[in-house]
């Protein structure tokens, strides 16, 4: 129940995004889901990809950079998009992120 009532408290973090869900969404997980999305709140992935994503974000240049971003804000089948597309860039930075544990 905590963890809801704290996704909940991150969702409300983006009040606007939240007044924008329409009535006929089949389930309020869907709606939740997204105002987290909304919210920047990253909730796909492994936690091993995040690790890859934050050192793109810190270590990367300014695309490896945007690109970490995106990966941030992309649920399950985007981010597995992002790595297909640039499994060179995922693959040098899941090094990095290794050897900086």
């Amino acid at each position: 129940m905590r963890v809801l009532i704290g996704l909940l408290v991150l969702g409300a973090a983006n009040v606007e995004a939240c007044r924008r869900a329409p009535d006929h969404w089949p389930t309020t997980a869907i709606a939740l889901a997204v105002c987290l999305a909304a919210a920047g709140v990253h909730i796909g992935g492994k936690m091993d990809d995040q690790k890859v994503i934050t050192a793109m974000i810190m270590f990367g240049g300014s695309f490896a950079s945007a690109l970490g971003q995106a990966a941030q804000r992309a649920d399950y089948m985007n981010l597995e998009r992002i790595k297909a597309a640039f499994p060179h860039l995922w693959a040098q930075y899941t090094e990095l992120a290794e050897r900086s544990r």
